[in-house]
């Protein structure tokens, strides 16, 4: 059983196309997967990048072995993420200091259409945490969906 120091929960993934940090320390989300990814060909190259949103349960240093999988492929993306969650005001409780993992310029081969999953656990432990599964279709990418506003009678006047 591993040291208990540094536990960290996943809380969400965000799969993007890339991720940029701005100079204020502000992340940048471009190009997000919020349903399926539409790939125009099979086999298809697809750089993605994400952010592991994860709360600190244990205050230390985390070590997290992450997995991600693409349909048909015997290959996938594998790395062990050392993490200090310390808290930045220890004042206020955990759950509002969460942290956030980015890892950018992923390579993700994909042959055919099924589901990519992405998944993580801590090192030392055998169980695994499935954070997110995404699917993976061929065809045309949907275009942007328009909402219909109602105008609403205003009292400004």
């Amino acid at each position: 059983m591993p040291d208990e120091a540094g536990r960290i929960k996943p809380l969400a993934f965000v799969v993007c196309d890339d991720i940029r940090r701005e100079i204020t320390g502000k992340d940048i989300y471009i190009g997000v997967y919020t349903a399926d990814v539409v790939v125009p060909q099979l086999p298809f190259d697809l750089p993605m990048a994400i952010a592991l949103l994860c709360e600190p349960i244990q205050i230390g240093k985390a070590s997290l072995y992450m997995e991600i999988i693409p349909p048909g492929s015997p290959g996938h993306f594998a790395v062990t993420l050392d993490v200090d969650a310390t808290l930045t005001n220890p004042s206020e409780d955990t759950a509002s200091q969460n942290l956030s993992i980015v890892l950018g310029g992923i390579p993700m081969k994909i042959a055919q259409e099924g589901d990519i999953v992405l998944k993580v656990r801590h090192v030392g432990l055998e169980k695994w945490e499935l954070v997110r599964r995404i699917s993976v279709k061929r065809g045309i990418p949907p275009g942007p969906q328009v909402p219909t506003v109602a105008p609403i009678a205003s009292s400004l006047a």
